[in-house]
């Protein structure tokens, strides 16, 4: 997928080489860190690891700042070793830390102490940082010109080409964001012009490339996104450059899909798809995934899933986890419009797992998702996922607030607030309008698609009023919807709106009208589930012609052959038809000895079949009463497990009822540390019966469900949670310490980190190092342990049930100070058969097992 900006290092050359780096190579890196002496070296991984704190993890002052330290330090030691590159390298970064903390005083500190080539790349990525800024602001404009001016003329005094091209590319996206179309192209046209005159052609093609890229997508400037595409196709072949050829290709396909030129889209990603496998590249995802959206668009729904599934083939080519939620994102699309809502359903879940924060179906799959609880499973699930997955990610896109506001108005008209239903449907087609104007000067189309936007929103609010019987305010919606063209419905959502229609001309006692509405819904409807059908038809049809023509063809030839010799002599047809009285004689008896035989045969076979069934009809009667027996046991565990929860849950409300009457804050304090290491065995309990995983636990659901019950108890509002949880399932006998381990620590870091109005942040991480070990880590950037802290003591009994509860896990537990507290476990993951039973856990204060 395109997008404006993939990163503020799209031009730091030097650093090219860090782009594949990921956010769970900082152990290694950290480790190779503390093994390296002061050198080039030690330069290099800081440089590293200070890029994926900048471009790889979440915008937090804490990551910031941690950024600006480590530049200062590779820019240093850069300094004492005489490493020019390195220093360079590092002043970059720290220049662009200094500019998303927003602190822009200390970046212009260090632009007006660099020099030539490294001050214009600082100057250009500071005019990038003002020009994509989110708002609409003039200033934020104006500042953005002024420092990609100044970085052209600076380029232009120390005569380097190279930098001036970028700085007019950087214009260029400026003049594209004003609207400014012409002087924008003409920014892309003068490397395009030297190239072409100096005969450089793979420069020239890079720059009609980019040209292409960056030119705003809408119906004026279409032409002009192909033309800067193709111009760059026909010098890449020219020169047999073959490895440019599948992107250029995808490029093109997709433009032509977003103005719905479906044909020529297909017929480019199909010729992408061939591209790559003819170089032997397996990177097919995009194209499979595009060529699964035209289906959906079509509405050949078999089609879409089948490309869906092969992309999914390839998704093991990628690193990239939430390339794999956009396939499944998808394939429930098609699965939803073939009405297998089990199916779709189970996608959509699939895919919001494994799409992460701020992917560009990271809330249509939220919207499907929620939609789907309130059909399934109640509103009241449906609000509860909406408002818990709200916390973790905030929609900042207008179609991600848009989507938001109509989940909020399914949930509510769903609820029976009308009034506050309507409410939200009028906020979603705000947005709807705001982003259709904000789309008409987009850079970049790559994000815009797959939303609740044009005719979905209309049907939406359309469909809403006209289960209100409000069909005055209906009937405009719902004809917007199907009118609209940059956004235009699918054929599934075609043939609900015509549906719509008829209720509302019925109603207003237009019955020409509802008659030809309710024909184009069952025509579109047919044309919907009957393709597969016809398909099938028609190639059963070609299959019958072909054999009847084969079968034509050989009476054909036997005719001949029997004329041939009927010009033969008499003689010879005498002695032939005697010969075939013989044969046939022969024949009619070895034909009546096998039919004796095989009737003898079957008799036998019946009598076998007659035992055979009587048998199957046993067997069947037995595995029924053995199904019933296994689902009433498992019916009784989950009961247990209920009851056990519910009784754990009237010992937290008499331990609540106990606080209220005493005055002692330790006993106070001493009760609700209590309650809260009740709830996290309760949750535990709660998890086994709400899930058909037997006696185990979803680890990550559990630690998302904890940290919401946690955060509720503290009085420090600023305290946010961040989790990097990996799909780990566990039994209940590890799940029960883990728990444990997990609520004394979090709670020590609620109690004792933050002070004052300080903002507070929790980092839990989990994950499985190796198929046996796992690691948990708690970490806070609060003030830390006391210096003088003895962990091998009993000053704490939290730390001491820590301990314990490490011990029971056989596992290693280390209490560190890393700027803030940081608790870190390491134990190897068991089977079952490896503790006690459903029936046992190992009590970590006595070193012994008793009876739960």
């Amino acid at each position: 997928m395109r997008r404006l900006i993939l990163t503020k290092m799209f031009l730091v050359l030097s650093l090219a080489a860090f782009a594949q780096l990921k956010e769970s190579d900082l152990p290694v890196l950290f480790r190779k860190y503390h093994e390296s002496g002061n050198d080039t070296n030690r330069v290099r991984i800081l440089l590293k690891i200070d890029s994926i704190y900048l471009y790889k993890m979440p915008d937090v002052q804490v990551i910031f700042d941690s950024a600006i330290l480590m530049a200062w330090q590779a820019r240093e030691l850069s300094s004492l070793l005489h490493f020019n590159d390195g220093f360079a390298d590092a002043t970059f970064l720290l220049g662009n830390s200094f500019a998303e903390k927003n602190d822009i005083p200390a970046t212009l500190s260090v632009i007006s102490e660099s020099q030539g080539e490294l001050k214009i790349h600082l100057l250009i990525m500071l005019g990038e940082h003002y020009l994509f800024k989110p708002g609409d602001s003039q200033q934020d404009m104006d500042s953005a010109y002024t420092f990609l001016i100044e970085a052209k003329n600076l380029s232009n005094s120390i005569n380097s080409s190279a930098w001036l091209y970028q700085s007019l590319c950087s214009l260029g996206k400026y003049y594209f964001t004003k609207g400014e179309i012409d002087e924008g192209k003409k920014c892309f046209m003068r490397p395009i012009g030297d190239y072409h005159r100096s005969g450089n052609l793979e420069r020239e093609a890079y720059w009609w490339n980019q040209l292409g890229s960056y030119l705003p997508d809408n119906e004026d400037t279409y032409q002009d996104e192909i033309s800067g595409f193709e111009n760059a196709l026909t010098l890449y072949r020219k020169l047999n450059l073959k490895k440019e050829e599948p992107s250029l290709l995808q490029y093109i396909g997709y433009i032509h899909q977003l103005h719905n030129h479906l044909d020529l889209a297909s017929a480019y990603f199909l010729q992408a798809v061939n591209a790559r496998i003819s170089m032997n590249d397996k990177n097919l995802l995009f194209e499979y995934g595009r060529l699964t959206e035209i289906s959906l668009s079509r509405g050949n729904y078999n089609k879409a899933v089948y490309y869906a599934q092969q992309a999914i083939k390839y998704i093991d080519t990628t690193s990239n986890r939430s390339v794999a939620g956009d396939i499944f994102y998808k394939m429930g699309q098609a699965y939803d419009a073939l009405d297998e809502t089990d199916s779709s359903f189970r996608c959509y879940k699939q895919a919001l797992d494994l799409i992460v924060e701020k992917n560009i179906y990271l809330f249509p799959a939220l919207r499907k998702v929620v939609n789907g609880l309130i059909e399934k499973e109640g509103v009241g699930k449906a609000l509860v996922f909406l408002e818990n997955f709200l916390k973790r990610n905030t929609p900042l896109r207008i179609f991600d607030k848009e989507i938001v506001a109509e989940l909020w108005g399914n949930c509510f008209n769903a609820l029976g607030k009308y009034d506050m239903a309507e409410k939200k449907y009028l906020d979603m087609i705000s947005l709807d309008e705001e982003e259709e104007k904000h789309f008409k000067n987009e850079i970049s189309g790559f994000e815009s698609e797959n939303l609740i936007k044009g005719a979905e929103a209309c049907y939406t609010i359309g469909h809403f009023y006209t289960q209100r019987k409000r069909f005055n305010l209906a009937e405009p919606y719902l004809l917007k919807a199907l009118q609209t063209k940059t956004f235009p419905p699918t054929l599934k959502r075609k043939s609900d709106i015509y549906l719509l229609l008829f209720e509302v001309d019925s109603a207003h006692g237009k019955y020409l009208a509802a008659m030809a509405d309710f024909k184009m819904h069952k025509q579109l409807n047919d044309s919907i589930f009957n393709v597969a059908k016809i398909r099938e038809i028609e190639e059963l049809k070609i299959s019958y012609a072909t054999d009847k023509k084969e079968k034509d063809l050989k009476v054909l030839s036997a005719r001949s052959q029997v004329q041939a010799k009927e010009l033969q002599g008499s003689a010879q047809t005498r002695r032939l038809i005697v010969i075939l009285l013989i044969v046939s004689i022969i024949l009619i008896g070895v034909v009546f000895s096998r039919y004796r035989i095989k009737q003898k045969s079957n008799e036998l076979l019946q009598s076998q079949q007659l035992k055979i069934n009587f048998q199957n009809q046993e067997l069947r009667t037995v595995t029924t009463e053995q199904q019933k027996l296994i689902a009433e046991k498992e019916w009784l565990v989950k009961e247990i497990h209920h009851r056990v929860k519910n009784n754990l849950q009237i010992v937290i409300s008499l331990l609540n009822v106990q606080s209220s009457y005493l005055d002692s804050p330790s006993a106070i304090n001493a009760i609700q540390e209590s309650r809260e290491r009740m709830q996290a065995i309760a949750l535990i309990h709660q998890k086994l019966y709400q899930t058909d995983l037997g006696t185990s636990i979803n680890i990550r659901s559990y630690i998302d469900e904890m940290t919401g019950f946690l955060s509720g108890f503290t009085h420090l509002q600023k305290v946010k949670f961040h989790l990097d949880v990996d799909n780990i399932t566990m039994d209940v006998a590890q799940s029960m310490p883990l728990g444990l381990i997990l609520n004394e620590a979090i709670t020590n870091s609620l109690k004792y980190a933050f002070t004052g109005g300080q903002r507070g942040l929790i980092i839990i991480t989990l994950r499985q190092l190796s198929r046996d070990d796992i690691l948990l880590e708690i970490k806070d950037n609060g003030k830390g342990y006391p210096d003088n802290m003895d962990f091998s003591g009993k000053t704490s009994i939290g730390i001491q049930l820590m301990k314990l509860f490490a011990e029971q896990l056989e596992g290693v537990l280390q209490f560190r100070n890393n700027n803030g507290a940081q608790v870190e476990l390491v134990f190897k993951r068991q089977l079952a058969d490896n503790f006690p039973g459903l029936g046992e856990a190992a009590n970590p204060l006595s070193g012994e097992s008793s009876k739960v």
